[in-house]
């Protein structure tokens, strides 16, 4: 995920300079592990021929905008399917299991977020009926 991440977004590489792949997940995997320890959070796994080809991460958070109900939301915190794999579908059928899985805690809204430039991203959550509604900034002093 870093170097697709770089790939698609070569400013975040002044962000963590220095950062390697593994260093990279071992950050990710500590969020992972938080986030799989909130209670209702889960994890999704597509798998083909005995072995995993995509994941969704799945947690609940709580409105951080005055725009957004102040009940739960749910947060879509990764969804990944490997690059030979995408052409079927799964990415799809990961995020609308997901959506499911929170309808079915009660969960009204769900939010994502997308490294800024990574388009064929914004695409595939724009035709699932997502939409921009707060842009992050970041700026290094």
């Amino acid at each position: 995920m870093h170097r697709h991440h770089l790939s698609v977004a070569p400013h975040l590489a002044t962000l963590g300079s220095g950062l390697t792949d593994d260093d990279f997940w071992q950050r990710r995997k500590g969020f992972y592990l938080g986030w799989l320890a909130e209670p209702q959070a889960f994890a999704l796994i597509a798998e083909a021929n005995g072995a995993a080809v995509g994941y969704a991460l799945v947690h609940l958070g709580t409105a951080h905008t005055v725009f957004e109900d102040s009940t739960a939301l749910g947060v879509i915190e990764s969804l990944a399917v490997l690059p030979e794999w995408r052409a079927l579908s799964i990415g799809s059928q990961l995020l609308e299991r997901a959506c499911l899985e929170l309808k079915a805690l009660g969960i009204q809204q769900v939010e994502l977020s997308v490294v800024a430039g990574n388009d064929r991203a914004m695409d595939f959550y724009s035709q699932h009926g997502f939409q921009h509604y707060m842009v992050t900034m970041l700026r290094s002093l």
